[in-house]
């Protein structure tokens, strides 16, 4: 798979090299400018790619949650049945699931996963759980904000679907684990940035969940303290906005930044790049 420095080298350096040398400044600025707007939408392609990548893959968590509580009596199946199940439909899920689990109405948890959990560990005090059954009439299922998972203390949301029994009772509510690290992984792995470039991933709240500096991570983005950021973090607050992009200043350097947005997540891409590197 070619790299981002590859595609750049071939499709906008080689070209740049034999045409500045028969260019004005006035025409060299003119070429410049239209080298970055292919860069903006390049990377706004991108950023949409890997947010609609995630959005298809919750659509389709959501649709296996819906089938299981419908046909299968897992009141009926005793844990050892129930954990194959689990196994089994985590294994075909793939990708970036974790786990897949149920969280009893009599407290008792069934999970597909085998990491140790805290000894006082309750699934009916979860977010999942507490949002189940806080939905609406008619609704059951939905989609946690990002939090650190109880065992491997990773940033993750839990798509859910609460279970009924024959007389309309609560049994119980379904679960899957989605890893936000391995979900962005085309995002954070298989497309390196320039020298200099980030790869970032933020709640809805502008909290950073993934950036190359840990220390950032769980601080808002405008924590840097540049004004960049600062109108990053008030558009990402604003949901209907659904991608935005900006050139502006950051440590004393021209960078082009971009956000867009995940469908059904409360999550959205950043990418930063420095503009000199256009």
């Amino acid at each position: 798979m070619r790299t981002l420095t590859g595609k750049f080298f071939v499709f906008i350096i080689i070209p740049v090299v034999f045409i500045l040398s028969a260019l004005s400044l006035s025409s060299y600025l003119l070429v410049h400018k239209l080298l970055f707007d292919q860069m903006k939408k390049s990377g706004q392609n991108f950023l949409r790619a890997s947010a609609e990548g995630i959005s298809t893959r919750i659509v389709e968590i959501q649709s296996t949650l819906k089938i299981m509580a419908i046909t299968e009596n897992l009141g009926a199946e005793n844990e050892s049945q129930q954990h194959r199940l689990f196994v089994e439909i985590k294994d075909l899920l793939g990708g970036a699931t974790t786990s897949v689990f149920m969280g009893f109405s009599d407290g008792r948890f069934i999970r597909a996963k085998t990491t140790p959990l805290p000894k006082d560990y309750d699934p009916r005090t979860r977010p999942w759980y507490l949002e189940a059954l806080g939905l609406p009439a008619g609704v059951k299922g939905g989609i946690t904000e990002p939090y650190l998972d109880a065992s491997t203390q990773r940033p993750t949301f839990t798509l859910y679907h609460k279970v009924l029994n024959p007389a309309g009772g609560l049994m119980g509510v379904l679960g899957v684990d989605v890893d936000i690290a391995l979900a962005s992984r085309n995002l954070m792995t298989y497309f390196p940035v320039l020298e200099g470039g980030d790869n970032m991933l933020v709640d809805a709240n502008a909290v950073v969940l993934l950036h190359p500096d840990k220390d950032m991570i769980g601080s808002d983005i405008a924590a840097t303290g540049e004004e960049l950021y600062k109108q990053l973090s008030e558009d990402i607050k604003q949901t209907e906005i659904q991608y935005k992009q900006y050139l502006g200043n950051y440590s004393n350097e021209k960078r082009y930044l971009g956000f867009y947005r995940v469908n059904g997540a409360p999550i959205c891409f950043v990418l930063s790049v420095p503009a000199k590197t256009v």
